[in-house]
C-alpha cells in the first residue's frame, strides 16, 4: 500500500527480494529412549505409554464370545530435550567476512553461561531446550494374537528405562 492506502498495481512495487537459507544441527542427532548419550548419560528421551482400559482392552462387538473386535486406548506422556541446538543464518550477509564473503549468524542453545564478550562478565544463564507432551491414542483390532496389541499380560504402565533413573 501507498502513503495513501492504495494497493500497488501488480509489477509496480518495487520489493526487497532475500534468500533465506538456515541450517540446524543437534546433539544427540536422533533422541534415543534406551541409550543415555554422553558421559553423563543422560536419557535425551522418555517414553510412557498408560493403558486406560487394561492389558487386553475391552472385547466388543459382542459383548460374548466369541468377540468380533477389541478396543483399547493409551495416554502417551513424553519429555525430552536437545544437549545442544544449534540454527545458523547461512545466507546472512550482515556480518562481512574478508575471506570467506560473510560470517553466518548462529543461535545456540546449550546448557552454560553467556558472558558479555567486552568484559567477560556474566550477564546470564542458559539452559537446554526441553519439551514434554502427552497424546492418546486408540486402536480397534480383530481377535487373534496381534503383536503388541493384549499381548502385556496386563501391564497397565510402560516406561522406557529413563523413566526408572534416580535424580
Amino acid at each position: 500500500m501507498d502513503e495513501n492506502g492504495n494497493i500497488y498495481e501488480p509489477g509496480k512495487l518495487q520489493a526487497w527480494n532475500e534468500s533465506v537459507t538456515l541450517l540446524i544441527n543437534q546433539e544427540p542427532n536422533f533422541l534415543d529412549a534406551e541409550m543415555p548419550y554422553g558421559e553423563e548419560q543422560l536419557y535425551t528421551l522418555k517414553l510412557r505409554n498408560i493403558n486406560l482400559l487394561g492389558g487386553n482392552g475391552v472385547h466388543i462387538l459382542p459383548t460374548l464370545e466369541p468377540w468380533i473386535a477389541t478396543f483399547n486406548a493409551w495416554a502417551i506422556d513424553v519429555e525430552g530435550e536437545f544437549v545442544k541446538f544449534e540454527v545458523q543464518d547461512i545466507d546472512n550477509e550482515v556480518h562481512p567476512d574478508p575471506i570467506f564473503g560473510h560470517e553466518a549468524q548462529v543461535y545456540v542453545r546449550e546448557r552454560g553461561t553467556a558472558k558479555d564478550s567486552v568484559t567477560n562478565s556474566i550477564i546470564g544463564e542458559n539452559s537446554r531446550i526441553k519439551f514434554n507432551f502427552t497424546t492418546g491414542t486408540f486402536i480397534v483390532v480383530p481377535p487373534g494374537k496381534i503383536e503388541g496389541v493384549g499381548d502385556k499380560d496386563w501391564i497397565v504402565i510402560e516406561e522406557s528405562a529413563a523413566y526408572k533413573v534416580k535424580k
